[in-house]
């Protein structure tokens, strides 16, 4: 699972792989396939310098210490009721 930022989609674990995620919006607006995003992670794939990132975000939320959380729901999952009761 990747942490997201500012991106919220629908998952449906019932369909075949490749047709389970829709409804995918960008700072709450639809994904417009033709246009061009910029995106961005937290962590290397390779040698980097400097300390870890997790090591940079601890440091960070200890210097703040209290931490307002969004409430609002990144990820919405359907039809989770008739997928257990299947057994997938």
């Amino acid at each position: 699972m990747v942490r997201l930022g500012g991106l919220t989609y629908a998952i449906d674990p019932s369909k075949r792989v490749g047709k389970r995620i829709f409804d995918i919006r960008v700072a709450g607006r639809s994904l417009e396939p033709a246009r061009r995003y910029k995106a961005t992670g937290w962590a290397s794939l390779g040698e980097a310098d400097g300390p870890p990132a997790w090591d940079v975000v601890a440091d960070h939320l200890r210097s703040v210490r209290r931490v307002k959380l969004d409430p609002r729901v990144r990820v919405r999952l359907v039809r989770l009721a008739r997928t257990f009761r299947e057994g997938g």
